[in-house]
C-alpha cells in the first residue's frame, strides 16, 4: 500500500516499438535501471496501438529493475517519457509585440496562421530564443512544438494503467541534449552544437544554440536500416550478413569487404548533404556558427563514421559521451556504450536539472489555468480586509441594502410607472419589409450581364528557400500525413486546392500532394 506522506520517485522511461528502458537517478548515481524487449505490435513509430498489453510489460518491466526494484504499489512513481520527433511538430515563429513582453495568448494567436491542425486538439509548448528591437516594435523569435493531444493521452492512460502518474513529456531531441551536450560544454563554451541522432528508421538532425536551446530540428527518412540494405545489394548477400559487415566495416574503405564501406558512404552522403545544408542555413540566419557536431544512436556507433563525417563536413564530429552526467555507467552492461543509453538518460535528467524546457505534457487548457492562478488576486484580498472586524460588517451591510433598494426602485419606475411610447417598432419593420420586397421585385426585371470568362486563370506555387534546403510534400494537409514526395526551392508546381495553411500540388501525372505555405509563394498565369 502506499504511504501518501512519502516523497514521489520521478523516473524516466523510453518507450520504442522494440524495447523499454527505465531508469531512476539520484544526481548522478543511478537507483534503478530496466530494459525490455516489447512484443511486436504495441507500439508503432510512437504511437501506442494496445494499451492493456503494454501496460502489462511496464508493470513487469519496473518490478524487475535493478539494483532497486520499482513498485507503483508501495510507492509514488511519477515518469517522464518521450515522442520521436516524427510524432511532434517544430516550428520556428516571429511574435511582434509592442513592449519587451509577450504573452501565451500572442504565440498561440501566431502559432495558429502557420500550424495546420486545430490546436484544441493538441498538447503544445514553446520556448524563447531570441529577441530584437525593431521600428515597428519588440521581436521575439519563439520555438513552437507540438503534438497531437491523443497521442499523449494515451501514453497518460497506459503509464496510469501500472500505477504510476506522467508528469511530463519530453521530445527525443531535448533528452539526447540534456545527457550529451554536457560533455561538450565543458571545454566549448560557446557556439551552437549540432547532434545527428541515426537510428534505425530515420535520422534526426538537432541544433542546440549557445544557451543549449533547441533552436532547428530536421528528420530524415534513412538510418540503420537503409544502410544494410544498401551493403546486401551491393555485396548480393541476404539481411543478416549485411548487418554483420556494416557494424565490422562500417565506413573503414580497406580489405575484402570495402565494397561494403562504399555503397554505406554512397548512401550517407544524403545524410551529410542535408546537415551541409542546415548548417550553411543555420549559420546565416542565426549569425552564430556551429562548432561540433556529436553522433547519437545506434549507427554512430559504426567503425570510422566520425572521421567520415568531419573529412564530409570540416566539423569537428565526436561520440555523444553521456557518462559525464551519470557515474556507474557499469550496470548497462559492461559491453555496452553508453550512448545507447542517452535518450532514457535525458528523460531521467529531466526531473534533477529542473530547467525551464518544453513540456508536451501541457496543452492550452494547461496554459489558461495556469494563467488565472498566476493572476494576482489584489480584489479578494482588499475584501478580506474589509470582513476583518464587526463594525465593518455592519458598514458593508447597510451599503449594500441602500444600493439594493436603489435598483428596485428603478426597475419599478422604469417598468411600471413611466410613461408608455407609442408602439410603433412593429410598423417601421413592416416599412422597412415593404421597401425590401418592392427592391427586390424592380431589380429581377433588370436585365443582367454576366462577364465573359475568355481563359481560366492558372496559378502555380514556387518553392521558396527552407531550412532543410528542400519541402516535404504530404498526402493530406498536415504534418501528421505520410510524406510521399520531396521538392527543390526555385521549383514551380500547378495549385490544385487550398486548405487552411496548406497548397495541393500537381508534382506530375502520377503524383499529387499538399505542402506548408509556409515556404511557397502563389503565381498567377494569365
Amino acid at each position: 500500500m502506499k504511504n501518501p506522506f512519502q516523497k514521489h520517485t520521478v523516473i524516466g522511461i523510453d518507450i520504442s516499438d522494440k524495447n523499454i528502458e527505465i531508469l531512476h537517478l539520484n544526481g548522478k548515481e543511478i537507483i534503478s535501471y530496466a530494459r525490455t524487449l516489447l512484443p511486436e505490435g504495441l507500439v508503432r513509430d510512437g504511437i501506442i496501438l494496445k494499451k492493456e498489453p503494454l501496460a502489462e510489460v511496464l508493470k513487469k518491466a519496473l518490478l524487475s529493475a535493478k539494483p532497486k526494484s520499482i513498485d507503483p504499489s508501495k510507492e509514488k512513481i511519477k515518469v517522464v517519457i518521450n515522442l520521436p520527433e516524427s510524432k511532434a511538430f517544430f516550428h520556428k515563429i516571429e511574435v511582434r509585440s509592442d513592449n519587451e513582453n509577450i504573452t501565451k495568448e500572442d504565440v498561440l494567436k501566431e502559432a495558429k496562421k502557420i500550424i495546420p491542425i486545430d490546436l484544441n486538439k493538441a498538447n503544445w509548448d514553446y520556448i524563447e530564443i531570441g529577441s530584437r528591437l525593431e521600428d515597428s516594435g519588440y521581436i521575439k523569435d519563439i520555438v513552437f512544438v507540438g503534438t497531437l493531444k491523443e497521442i499523449v493521452d494515451n501514453y497518460k492512460e497506459t503509464i496510469e494503467m501500472t500505477g504510476a502518474e506522467i508528469v511530463a513529456v519530453d521530445m527525443e531531441s531535448l533528452a539526447l541534449g540534456r545527457s550529451l551536450l554536457p560533455s561538450i560544454r565543458k571545454t566549448i563554451k560557446k557556439g551552437s552544437i549540432m547532434i545527428v541522432d541515426i537510428g534505425s528508421r530515420t535520422t534526426n538532425i538537432n541544433i542546440f544554440n549557445s544557451q543549449n536551446i533547441l533552436s532547428s530540428s530536421i528528420i530524415l527518412p534513412i538510418g540503420g536500416g537503409q544502410f544494410t540494405e544498401a551493403i546486401a545489394s551491393e555485396m548480393k548477400i541476404d539481411y543478416d550478413k549485411a548487418e554483420q559487415i556494416k557494424r565490422e566495416v562500417g565506413f573503414t574503405n580497406t580489405g575484402s569487404d570495402s565494397n561494403a564501406s562504399l555503397a554505406l558512404q554512397t548512401l550517407f552522403k544524403k545524410i551529410t548533404s542535408e546537415i551541409l545544408r542546415a548548417i550553411a542555413f543555420y549559420e546565416k540566419e542565426n549569425k552564430e556558427s556551429i562548432v561540433n557536431i556529436i553522433l547519437a544512436g545506434g549507427s554512430s556507433l559504426l567503425p570510422s563514421i566520425d572521421i567520415y563525417m568531419s573529412e564530409e563536413t570540416s566539423k569537428d564530429v565526436k561520440l555523444g559521451d553521456p557518462s559525464v552526467v551519470i557515474s556507474n555507467t557499469g550496470i548497462f552492461g559492461g559491453k555496452k556504450n553508453p550512448i545507447l543509453f542517452s535518450c532514457v538518460i535525458g528523460l531521467a535528467l529531466k526531473n534533477i536539472k529542473k530547467e525551464e524546457d518544453i513540456d508536451l505534457f501541457k496543452n492550452d487548457q494547461t496554459y489558461i489555468e495556469k494563467s488565472v492562478e498566476d493572476t494576482p488576486k489584489k480584489s479578494s484580498i482588499k475584501i478580506s480586509k474589509i470582513f476583518k472586524n464587526e463594525s465593518s460588517k455592519k458598514i458593508f451591510g447597510i451599503v449594500f441594502f441602500i444600493i439594493t433598494m436603489s435598483i428596485l426602485g428603478f426597475i419599478l419606475y422604469k417598468y411600471m410607472l413611466a410613461p408608455q411610447k407609442p408602439k410603433v417598432a412593429s410598423e417601421a419593420i413592416d416599412i422597412v419589409e415593404e421597401e425590401i420586397v418592392e427592391a427586390t421585385i424592380s431589380t429581377s426585371t433588370e436585365e443582367v450581364v454576366l462577364p465573359i470568362i475568355e481563359k481560366e486563370e492558372e496559378i502555380n506555387v514556387l518553392i521558396l528557400d527552407t531550412p532543410t534546403g528542400w519541402l516535404n510534400v504530404r498526402s493530406g494537409a498536415g504534418t501528421t500525413n505520410e510524406q510521399v514526395d520531396r521538392v527543390s526551392p526555385n521549383e514551380e508546381y500547378l495549385l490544385l486546392e487550398e486548405n487552411d495553411n496548406w497548397y495541393k500540388i500537381k508534382i506530375n501525372d502520377n503524383t499529387e500532394g499538399w505542402i506548408t505555405s509556409q515556404y511557397a509563394e502563389k503565381i498567377i498565369n494569365n
